[in-house]
């Protein structure tokens, strides 16, 4: 499905344009946005704060920067202000259940209701 959505864009801005270089650019940006649907990434909680890998490089969020999160149906928006800023879900990391919902809300009470100034009702 994601393929012929590629291929429509790339034929709708190559129709409307007339350019084939734009076709290009335009799938290009759309794969680079969404690289994140594609790639593995991999999740773990615990005492340090969030580890998130991608292509074997671990990047640990600490406990202490996350300062309020988001809920959404398929996983948590955790974010690095407690009031909202423009432009937040970019400089947030968002969190999928992945099947572990429970187990997920679990750690973010437990570590987060912790930290002086967060809101705890995860």
């Amino acid at each position: 499905m994601a393929l012929i959505v590629l291929v429509a864009i790339a034929v709708a801005t190559r129709w409307v344009t007339g350019q084939p270089h734009l076709a290009g650019l335009a799938v290009s940006a759309i794969i680079l946005a969404g690289w994140r649907f594609y790639v593995p990434i991999w999740y773990e909680l615990d005492l340090e704060g969030v580890h998130q890998t991608v292509f074997r490089r671990r990047r640990v969020i600490p406990w202490t920067a996350i300062r309020s999160c988001g809920m959404a149906s398929a996983g948590v928006l955790l974010l690095p202000n407690a009031d909202a800023v423009p432009l937040d879900a970019w400089s947030g990391l968002y969190l999928p259940w992945s099947g572990h919902r429970e187990e997920v809300l679990a750690n973010l009470r437990y570590y987060l209701g912790r930290q002086s100034g967060f809101d705890a009702r995860v």
